[in-house]
């Protein structure tokens, strides 16, 4: 009965509003209703995130171990330094940034002794599944990133031995641009295995793409 009450007069998240918002990716419309939560100087914005941030902290305000919880952090994070980065990049909001259009902020002096960052594209999800299907493992479930996967999951399929191949007959380019040059598929590098494996994609949005 305490439980029921405690909920009965918790403050609700907000009515998010929807509109018709689309953009078009080679030639596919997809929508993005909730485009407008992104101008974050507009009033409906704020209000929506005052709204939303009243319901979550009533939560988790009421969590009975969170007390508990946080004193174990606190112990744990005095032990190591934790260094955190989104998983998702958000390209449109970068390009904004960059073209002066909205605010960014910028490093513009570079930290003393910082080490040089690299990047590179690294195929390893072949080694982590055929590592897994090797020790029996038939059924996976693959989180992905709604906005940061655009290839339609072709470098995946390259990892696990698909050969995607352009009209020259070599593997297509990484990411989107591969789609566009994809003309035949071939399977000789397949891990037998695999065609006794299913596969659940868990991704957070909407994207044909994905």
């Amino acid at each position: 009965m305490c439980a029921l009450t405690v909920l009965s007069c918790a403050p609700q998240p907000p009515q998010t509003r929807k509109d018709a918002t689309t953009d078009n990716y080679f030639g596919t419309e997809v929508a993005d209703p909730y485009r407008w939560l992104e101008d974050d100087r507009s009033d409906e914005t704020a209000a929506w995130v005052e709204a939303q941030n009243r319901a979550t902290s009533y939560y988790l305000g009421h969590i009975p171990f969170r007390a508990k919880l946080l004193e174990r952090l606190k112990e744990v994070s005095a032990m190591v330094d934790v260094l955190t980065l989104s998983a998702t990049p958000i390209p449109r909001s970068l390009y904004l940034g960059l073209t002066g259009a909205r605010d960014l902020s910028l490093l513009r002096t570079p930290p003393p002794g910082r080490v040089a960052t690299e990047t590179r594209v690294v195929v390893e999800s072949d080694e982590t599944i055929r590592d897994a299907i090797s020790k029996g493992c038939r059924t996976f479930i693959v989180g992905i990133g709604g906005s940061a996967t655009n290839d339609g999951g072709i470098g995946m399929l390259q990892a696990l031995g698909f050969g995607l191949l352009n009209e020259a007959g070599t593997q297509v380019s990484f990411g989107a641009k591969g789609l566009q040059e994809l003309r035949s598929i071939t399977t000789e590098q397949v891990l037998p295995e695999l065609k006794d494996c299913t596969f659940r994609i868990a991704c957070d949005v909407t994207n044909p793409l994905c």
